[in-house]
Formats: C-alpha cells, structure tokens, sequence
C-alpha cells in the first residue's frame, strides 16, 4: 500500500470497526450482517472483508490490529527474569498495558470484550484463538522457564494466555474502567495461583 493512502485506509479501518461494534449492540451480533455494516459505513462489502478478513474479525481483531500480542510479548520479556514467576510477569504486563492504555482505546477494547463474553459464537471464537496466541508467547515462556521442555513451555503459554483472556471476560461484567480492568486481572491471577498450588 502507498504510504499516501496509509492513513486513509488506518481511518477506513477504524470507521467500519465502530459502526460494527455500535450495529452489533443495538442488534445482535447474530442479526447483523458483513452487508449491513458495509452499508452502514459507506463501503463495499469486500472492503470489510479487505480489512477484517471474516465477520467475527470486526470484533476479535482488536488485539490484532493493535499488534497487541507482539506488543504484550515485548513486554513481557522485558520484565520476566528466567527462573522468575510466569504468573508475575503475566500480571506485570498486563497491568502495564492497562494503565498505558488511552480512554479511547480501553473504551473500545471493553466494548469488544463485553460483546464477545455475551455473544456464544465470538466467545467460542476467542477461546479458539487463544491457541494461536500462546504459540506467539512461547518463545518468551521458554526464555523466563529455560529448564522446562518445548511442551511444558507451551502449556505455561497456554497458561498465561488463559489468565488473561478469563480477566477479560469478567471485566465485562463490570463499569469497564481501569480500575474493573485491574481488579478482574488481579482476581484471575489469585485463582491461578491458588490452582497452582493445587
């Protein structure tokens, strides 16, 4: 894409997302069609799908979008020490990326969240992705547990990403403030650690 029409498409992208998400509360994800929200924003279907590939795009991209989970394992590394608590450092990024987060971007990112927790089929979605997430963490797991095997190094991903998305869906149950963000993380990691301990 030419850098000349790179904000363009950033603001294409960035309308079509916010008439999804404003469709899909006042409609129901279910009753909201890829068609609907093109006409909605002002463009072909085939832009939607340019720019979120499916129609549960509109709403799971987020992360993806924002390069959230490079970003996240970024910083993750940067505060796990090998040999140090996975779940600390779960909890260290997390909350950094919560207290960096803007008003806007914590606003759309609970929007998104909520949608998800109450809507069957993107719930579903997102738990599939976690798969695809933890494999993007691993090398980063590996790095804090360098004494544990490929597959064990996977589960703990699988772990992490666990934590994070279960914070999430009780996030959602709440005002979707900072504070709510911090305390729905804080609780999700007291239960992991509680399990861990068997």
């Amino acid at each position: 894409m030419p850098e000349s029409s790179a904000p363009s498409a950033r603001a294409t992208h960035a309308a079509i997302r916010r008439v999804a998400l404003s469709l899909f509360e006042t409609e129901g994800y279910a009753n909201v069609t890829v068609a609907q929200v093109a006409a909605s924003a002002g463009v072909d279907p085939m832009t939607v799908y340019r720019h979120f590939g499916t129609k549960h795009g509109l709403v799971l991209r987020l992360g993806d979008d924002l390069g959230t989970p490079q970003r996240l394992g970024e910083a993750f590394a940067a505060v796990a020490r090998p040999g140090g608590s996975l779940l600390d450092a779960v909890e260290a990024t997390a909350a950094q990326w919560v207290e960096q987060a803007s008003t806007e971007l914590l606003d759309e990112a609970f929007r998104v969240v909520r949608l998800t927790a109450t809507t069957p089929e993107l719930r579903n979605q997102a738990w599939n992705n976690v798969t695809a997430w933890a494999e993007t963490y691993q090398p980063w797991v590996a790095e804090l547990m360098p004494d544990v095997e490929p597959p064990q190094a996977e589960l703990a991903s699988r772990i992490a990403i666990d934590v994070v998305v279960a914070a999430g869906l009780v996030w959602a149950t709440s005002s979707g403030d900072k504070a709510a963000a911090l305390a729905a993380l804080r609780s999700m990691i007291a239960v992991a650690r509680r399990v861990s301990r068997g």
